[in-house]
């Protein structure tokens, strides 16, 4: 945090310009104002009430405000004057503050500027305990939520299921919870490991908290742009607590690599309604700490651990790492890749599953037996099996055997799947395929259309054209379409499918 001398920075408060139709949303945002942020929100630690805040209380403070800076487009900065101040940390007995832990004021359009008190007891045991994770740290974003203009979740009666009031009450889908909102009274996780004064509390703006702050003050863009990667807690301590993830760009990983327990690694984002809206929890099994991940964010990866992991993917291209142990993998939407240490001959593959989903099962020594759900590609060291049959892989494959009459070789099959892959269309390749000198060789140069719709019967569907068929290709080179589509619609072709379905129904070999 900056620190500041004078006046000239601090922010006014403004009307409450947010609104939602979102009830989690709306719950959280106060209708009474927030701060206008085209200047700084700034804060000063006041040492003549209770007590004097020490460096370590300061610096707990400092990171609290950050956790919201880093999601919200609200900067902070210290002064040392309270006059200058927008919000007045101050130290409390526990008497002065009617035997409560904290409280703060919430900024209202019209109202002071000028020393809104965010007060907390120094006396309570969870004090004591201000680290990342830590009760008092929880505490400390908690009550910076309320100085941006954030209010409890069980406040009034829009939060879903929660009763005015009714602190305790987690609500509809239990989403009324500390591991969904930093706003709400229920701690941690419920019926999961219990959280302690020392670790297992939310030590960030979660879910919902992170889109009802950027709706108020719109969203940092510009946190957490590059390859990140997100370590699960593999064991309770100090520092160990629950994280939203914010994520503005790069590719991303959520890693148990070193977990020797069961974990669930879920890489989809919170969707802010319905049985999972405040989020999908990554963890490791028994620890009581881990991550959601904010709507808005993408991250791409997932690496397991040594014991039975369950993984699943969003609509991106993921890859998933299982490593040791009976793993479940299912990667949703997106062009995912489950990743093995092993080479294809020591892993032993089977399709028990021929839906449109696809489950594949895939045995090996040392990595145990894994499923695999909308898993299009599975790596290995010396080269990666595709199940996109009706992707890129297939697609590309069935070009080949239109175009050439051949089966593809390994090398230029995989060359121009990538090619694929990287976003090259499929007219584009056909196009490709039908100058170069191979195609010219079995098809000869310039012929007219007739004998071109002619050979591709010959070559791909080893048959004579009916005189529909030919009719019909004909009209259609005459209403516009390329050669390259025509080639296209014979690769796609029912007869073309059902003609090298044999071959590539068990995966394609890619090198």
């Amino acid at each position: 945090m900056n620190a500041y001398w004078g006046e000239e920075m601090a922010a006014i408060t403004r009307a409450q310009t947010a609104s939602s139709s979102n009830p989690y949303l709306a719950a959280l945002i106060s209708p009474e104002g927030a701060w206008d942020t085209s200047t700084t929100v700034t804060y000063f630690f006041d040492d003549g009430q209770g007590k004097a805040w020490t460096d370590a209380e300061i610096a707990a403070i400092e990171a609290g405000y950050q956790t919201w800076a880093n999601v919200a487009n609200i900067t902070f900065t210290r002064v040392f004057d309270a006059g200058s101040a927008n919000i007045v940390n101050q130290l409390l007995t526990a008497v002065a503050l009617g035997g409560s832990e904290a409280d703060a004021q919430l900024p209202i359009n019209g109202g002071s500027n000028i020393g809104l008190q965010t007060r907390y007891n120094f006396e309570s045991a969870s004090w004591a305990q201000i680290n990342s994770g830590g009760d008092g740290f929880y505490t400390i974003v908690h009550e910076i939520g309320h100085s941006i203009g954030l209010e409890h979740t069980h406040d009034g009666t829009t939060f879903p299921g929660v009763p005015v009031n009714e602190d305790q009450n987690t609500g509809t889908n239990a989403q009324n919870q500390a591991i969904f909102s930093v706003l709400s009274y229920v701690v941690g996780w419920t019926g999961q490991p219990v959280p302690s004064l020392a670790s297992g509390q939310a030590a960030t703006p979660m879910a919902y908290d992170v889109a009802a702050v950027q709706a108020m003050y719109g969203a940092n863009t510009n946190y957490n742009t590059g390859n990140n990667t997100y370590t699960l807690f593999t064991a309770d301590g100090s520092g160990v607590g629950w994280t939203a993830i914010w994520d503005a760009g790069g590719t991303d990983t959520i890693t148990g690599a070193t977990a020797t327990s069961s974990l669930v690694i879920d890489l989809r984002e919170a969707p802010l309604s319905g049985e999972n809206g405040g989020g999908y929890v990554s963890w490791v099994n028994g620890v009581a700490g881990g991550y959601t991940i904010a709507n808005g964010v993408t991250v791409e990866n997932a690496i397991g651990g040594s014991a039975n992991d369950t993984m699943t993917g969003n609509s991106a291209a993921n890859q998933f790492t299982g490593n040791a142990g009976n793993d479940t993998m299912d990667g949703g939407d997106g062009l995912d890749v489950a990743i093995y240490g092993a080479t294809r001959a020591s892993v032993t593959v089977s399709i028990t599953d021929t839906t449109a989903a696809g489950t594949i099962t895939a045995t090996s020594a040392g990595l145990g037996t894994d499923t695999v759900t909308n898993i299009e590609r599975i790596q290995f060291s010396d080269g990666t099996l595709a199940f996109d049959l009706t992707g890129a892989a297939g697609q590309t494959y069935r070009l080949y055997q239109a175009a050439f009459d051949r089966t593809p070789d390994d090398a230029g099959l995989s060359h121009n799947v990538n090619l694929m892959d990287g976003g090259l269309g499929i007219f584009d390749m056909a196009a490709a395929f039908i100058a170069s000198a191979e195609f010219q060789q079995t098809y000869g140069e310039n012929v007219n259309d007739t004998t071109f719709i002619t050979l591709l019967y010959n070559n791909v569907l080893n048959r004579a054209p009916d005189d529909a068929g030919l009719s019909g290709w004909q009209d259609a080179i005459n209403g516009g379409q390329s050669r390259a589509q025509v080639l296209f619609g014979f690769s796609e072709s029912t007869e073309n499918k059902a003609n090298v379905s044999s071959a590539i129904d068990d995966g394609i070999w890619l090198v």
